[in-house]
């Protein structure tokens, strides 16, 4: 594995990473979403508001879904 792009997607729309992060497992890439998925929604839970039903949705450097983490997934670990 290496460059991988971490897509935010909501209900309505998908925000792209066009920077990425490199990454060399499927476990990093797991870790770094989970502690992506707590930053933001630390920020937002500060602000007032929540991110009901968003998720990360991590591509490769060539276009191809490597994992959808759901926000949901990083409050359990």
């Amino acid at each position: 594995m290496a460059q991988c792009f971490f897509h935010l997607q909501n209900r309505t729309k998908t925000m792209r990473d066009s920077e990425g992060v490199e990454l060399m497992s499927l476990d990093e890439v797991r870790e770094e979403a989970m502690l992506s998925a707590r930053e933001i929604m630390s920020e937002q839970v500060r602000k007032g508001k929540a991110l009901n039903h968003c998720a990360f949705i991590i591509e490769d450097e060539n276009g191809k879904t490597v994992l959808t983490f759901p926000f949901k997934l990083a409050l359990q670990g």
